[in-house]
């Protein structure tokens, strides 16, 4: 599994954010959570219209500890969305491992 974190408000708008800029379609984002979550999407956040099933998908992967996976996997399933690229950059500032977008290697805490 991966980390269980308490996002801020402002943390799950910019994944929810991210997530509606990277997969603007239901059967986009459909197959992200099949292909890297192994779930089905109806099952684990369900909604009225996609922002609902973004937002429920988000809390979901909080209280579940895979809110990596779903950062890690929309970013791997879409490397060349902006929203997705930033997400995954800034994330890895609140402690969910996210794979490197650019050559640079960065070390926090390390002396």
């Amino acid at each position: 599994m991966g980390l269980r974190m308490k996002l801020t408000g402002k943390q799950i708008e910019q994944v929810r954010n991210a997530l509606l800029s990277g997969y603007p379609a239901k059967t986009d984002l459909r197959m992200l959570v099949r292909i890297e979550l192994d779930e089905n999407l109806e099952t684990i956040a369900d909604g009225e219209n996609l922002r609902v099933v973004v937002f429920n998908l988000v809390s979901w992967a909080e209280q579940t500890g895979r809110l990596d996976a779903v950062i890690q996997g929309a970013y791997r399933q879409n490397p060349g969305n902006p929203a997705l690229k930033q997400l995954v950059q800034d994330a890895a500032g609140w402690g969910a491992p996210a794979p490197h977008t650019s050559g640079k290697t960065y070390r926090t805490g390390v002396h």
